[in-house]
């Protein structure tokens, strides 16, 4: 499938990334290994190619809600659009062919524009309800994406996450903190 030979290009185009990044990891006395794999997945999922990726996400996820009728019309479409423009939607890699073409937010929303200028009406209304849908449903990575950053901020980091909630404390505290220090006490092998 074409798909595959795709995604077989984008992993070996970021190798070296991800070797160099799981290398210096290990230089010196090394990193924790969370952090190693935290880093390595940074290097490769850089937040723009977050924003590369939830972009393309959303073209696959519009082209299986298409009916084959649907379908032909809009690959019809696609395909008469100038080369680097599709070739660089379907390779969506930096070093790629293309990618000049979809690798900023700028370079999408144009790309975007194109596809609503060029494409027949029946095509872009079923583009436009599938933003509105895709995004009630998955979130707002889709229209992060063609979007200047201050608007909906960039993807998180996978090597500053941000801090999770402490879960709220239920129950009797005091007891809790009672029973907590018998059983350290018990394992110190004091009696309370």
């Amino acid at each position: 499938h074409p798909a595959t030979g795709y995604h077989i290009c984008r992993m070996m185009a970021a190798a070296p990334d991800l070797a160099g990044s799981i290398a210096r990891g290990f230089e010196g006395e090394g990193l924790p290994a969370d952090d190693i794999a935290a880093n390595a997945y940074d290097s490769v999922w850089t937040p723009e190619r977050q924003l590369q990726r939830d972009f393309a996400l959303f073209g696959g996820d519009l082209l299986m809600s298409f009916d084959v009728v649907t379908l032909r019309a809009w690959f019809d479409s696609f395909f008469r659009l100038e080369e680097p423009l599709w070739a660089g939607f379907l390779a969506g890699w930096p070093t790629l062919p293309g990618n000049e073409h979809h690798e900023s937010w700028y370079s999408r929303f144009l790309f975007g524009l194109n596809v609503l200028l060029r494409f027949p009406p029946t095509l872009t209304v079923r583009l436009v309800a599938g933003v509105v849908s895709y995004s009630m449903k998955y979130g707002r990575g889709m229209l992060r994406s063609v979007l200047p950053p201050f608007v909906l901020g960039e993807p998180t980091s996978y090597v500053d996450p941000p801090p999770l909630l402490a879960p709220p404390e239920v129950g009797d505290l005091a007891l809790k903190r009672e029973a907590l220090a018998m059983l350290a006490a018990a394992r110190d092998g004091d009696k309370p």
